[in-house]
């Protein structure tokens, strides 16, 4: 085991915290505030942000801790962990579906974005 393999683990799990908590207060409020600040009437650009964020935030989350776990169960040698669960490619595919609901959320706002272009055009 080396030197930084333990902060460098901590700081990852950290982040991976705060990433998983601001997916669930993203999801939980995001769509009040953003309906009451934007466009009421847009519910599912809205919803697409608000579920595509969430998502997003918490596949990256648990794509970290699962890389965390990976970091850890090669660095000092475990192969229970490596043989149960493939972890490198479990993180690769949160990592790829946290891009995958992130652009979702993007479809979202960008939905929102073009519908208050339009009916400023009309």
């Amino acid at each position: 085991m080396t030197t930084w393999l333990l902060p460098v683990s901590l700081l990852l799990a950290f982040l991976a915290g705060v990433l998983l908590l601001t997916a669930y207060l993203w999801y939980r409020y995001a769509l009040r505030l953003h309906a009451e600040s934007l466009s009421p009437e847009n519910a599912l650009g809205v919803r697409l942000l608000r579920y595509g964020g969430a998502a997003g935030l918490s596949s990256f989350g648990g794509f970290l801790l699962v890389f965390v776990f990976y970091l850890l169960a090669t660095r000092t040698g475990s192969t229970a962990v490596a043989e149960t669960i493939p972890p490198l490619e479990v993180a690769v595919g949160l990592f790829l579906l946290s891009l995958s609901t992130s652009l979702v959320a993007g479809l979202g706002y960008g939905a929102d974005a073009l519908r208050t272009r339009l009916d400023d055009v009309r």
